[in-house]
């Protein structure tokens, strides 16, 4: 996202916000449906199921930063704290990544 002018009210932020936050957890979903099906299919299901939480958990936290930034009186620091867990939730959906990659690259070595 780009930096905000000056001329922009908070309103607008908080719509800027929104929606690289809207963007961002599509992309995530997107990308979490890609793993499920690249899973066998019994794994699928669960797999989707797992990476959507991780997902909904993400965009939790974000939104919450984002009421923390545009509506709290005491938003920075709360904000923050919401960020560093949205955060986690992204590593947590990389190591996911990587123990499906790693499996699927074991499975086509076996095949």
């Amino acid at each position: 996202m780009a930096r905000a002018s000056k001329a922009e009210s908070t309103s607008e932020l908080s719509q800027r916000v929104k929606e690289a936050t809207d963007a961002a957890t599509e992309n995530v979903l997107r990308l979490a449906t890609e793993a499920g099906k690249a899973s066998s299919s019994a794994g699928n299901a669960a797999t989707i199921a797992k990476l959507a939480q991780i997902c909904e958990e993400a965009a939790s936290h974000m939104a919450k930063a984002q009421t923390f930034m545009f509506e709290g009186v005491d938003g920075g620091e709360a904000a923050i704290e919401q960020l560093d867990a949205a955060l986690q939730c992204l590593n947590r959906l990389t190591e996911e990544s990587e123990r499906l990659e790693t499996t699927r690259t074991s499975a086509a070595k076996s095949a």
